[in-house]
This record gives C-alpha cells, sequence and structure tokens, in this order.
C-alpha cells in the first residue's frame, strides 16, 4: 500500500468539498424536519376528514335521498312492528355500562397554549381548519380558543380577505 499513488485535492478543494457537504446535510435536517411537521398534520387531520366524511360534507349530497330523520322514523317503525309480532329486538353494541372498562374517557384539560403550538408548526390557518387539526369537540376548541386569544398567543390576521389564525408567541 506504501507504493501506490494516493493523489489528495489541494487544502482549497477539501474546504470547498466540506462545504458543499455540510450544505446538504443542512438541507436534508430542514427536509426532515419538513416532514415530521407534514405527518404530524396529516395525523391531525385524517381523523377530522373521517369526521367530514360521516357528516357527508366532503362531496355534494343528492336532494333525492331521503333524510336521515325519515330513515330513523322507518326503522323506529319497524322495530315497534317487530316488538309487536313478539320478535326479539335485533340491537347494535352494547351500552357502555355493560363494558365499565370501554366506558368513554373523560379528556383532559388542554394545554394553555394548544392551538397556539399547533398554528406554529402549521402555520396561519382558518378557524375551521385549526378545529380540525385541533381534534377537540367544537365547544371546547371555542373555549380554548378564546382561553389563548386573552392570553394574546393567538392573534387574527387577514389574507387575500380571508380571515387566518396565527401564532403570536415568539
Amino acid at each position: 500500500m506504501k507504493r501506490a499513488p494516493l493523489q489528495l485535492p489541494s487544502i482549497p478543494e477539501q474546504h470547498e468539498i466540506i462545504r458543499r457537504a455540510q450544505e446538504l446535510f443542512s438541507l436534508a435536517d430542514q427536509l426532515e424536519a419538513k416532514l415530521t411537521t407534514a405527518r404530524k398534520v396529516v395525523d391531525r387531520l385524517t381523523p377530522a376528514l373521517l369526521v367530514k366524511a360521516f357528516r357527508g360534507e366532503l362531496v355534494p349530497q343528492d336532494p333525492n335521498d331521503e333524510p336521515a330523520s325519515v330513515l330513523l322514523e322507518r326503522i323506529r317503525a319497524a322495530r315497534q312492528e317487530e316488538a309487536a309480532a313478539g320478535k326479539p329486538a335485533r340491537r347494535g353494541r352494547r351500552k357502555a355500562a355493560a363494558h365499565p372498562d370501554k366506558a368513554p374517557r373523560t379528556a383532559a384539560p388542554a394545554h394553555p397554549d394548544l392551538l397556539a403550538q399547533l398554528l406554529q408548526e402549521c402555520g396561519a390557518l382558518s378557524e375551521r381548519a385549526l378545529l380540525a387539526a385541533s381534534e377537540l369537540d367544537p365547544a371546547g376548541f371555542r373555549a380554548q380558543l378564546a382561553l389563548e386569544q386573552g392570553l394574546g398567543v393567538i392573534r387574527e390576521t387577514a389574507e387575500d380577505g380571508q380571515v387566518l389564525l396565527e401564532a403570536a408567541i415568539p
């Protein structure tokens, strides 16, 4: 090995190689941070998307479809007919009391700047988008939003005629 010629780049060329490698590592770190943020947003928006799907808000609704109230009334009438005929009632899931280990848990109180942190991660959002990303129920979201606006950690801003919310914490 001692006899094999090994050519090294000049010192200025070595410095340039190091500088470019550091730039690329920095770019990779930035891309990784953006990917992490995007994954968090997707994880929060997926449940909100499912909620919209179950409400029928993702596509235009057919006006010829019967309203849910009419369908529920038909189901109720069919059950009453079955009960009158002496048939055992068909039921869905058992109630939570039958399964105490599966009873709904009470939600923990939200962090005082939960929404502001989301806005820092995602950037300025409309109130509706922030509600979806927060995964809070609407009443809890409104209370949290009022709290954080009162604390001055969230502020409203206008962009292209649309009111957006943004984090006001450094």
